[in-house]
């Protein structure tokens, strides 16, 4: 029995649930699902993703506007990982899609969804550098711009 917890009358129960019993088995049998399932609660915990939850909850509302918002995702998306003048046609993406941009919702939502992005990059990039990965291809530049 767990310390400071009160001894119940249901014996089934003395080792906690059943689910507990496994769940605590699975904790330390693999510590790094372990540490892994801590750093996801910390950050659903965090401000960046309540700020993130709250901002899609207030998109959800909107499916035409979601619609929109998506497609423009997606082109940006598709932008960044093309090997083409980014810049321009990223002018251009933002000019096509300017009324969209001007709603406060829609910024709301982008820049949760990039804060919540960068908090993720941030966490693999120091799993990366600190867990001697070598991912010195990637260049400098790309780490330090995040």
């Amino acid at each position: 029995m767990e310390r400071n917890e009160t001894k119940t009358n249901d014996y089934s129960n003395h080792y906690g649930s059943i689910i507990d019993v496994f769940r605590r088995r699975k904790a330390s049998a693999d510590p790094v699902k372990a540490a892994a399932e801590s750093l996801v609660s910390a950050i659903r915990q965090s401000e960046v993703y309540q700020t993130y939850l709250s901002a899609k909850e207030e998109i959800m509302q909107m499916p035409v506007l979601k619609a929109q918002m998506d497609e423009f995702r997606k082109r940006n998306y598709e932008l960044q990982n093309l090997t083409v003048n980014v810049l321009e046609e990223t002018e251009k993406l933002q000019q096509e899609f300017a009324s969209m941009l001007d709603n406060a919702m829609v910024r709301r939502y982008l820049n949760a969804e990039n804060a919540f992005c960068r908090l993720i990059q941030q966490v693999n990039w120091q799993l990366i550098e600190e867990l001697d990965f070598e991912a010195d291809f990637i260049g400098k530049s790309l780490r330090e711009a995040e």
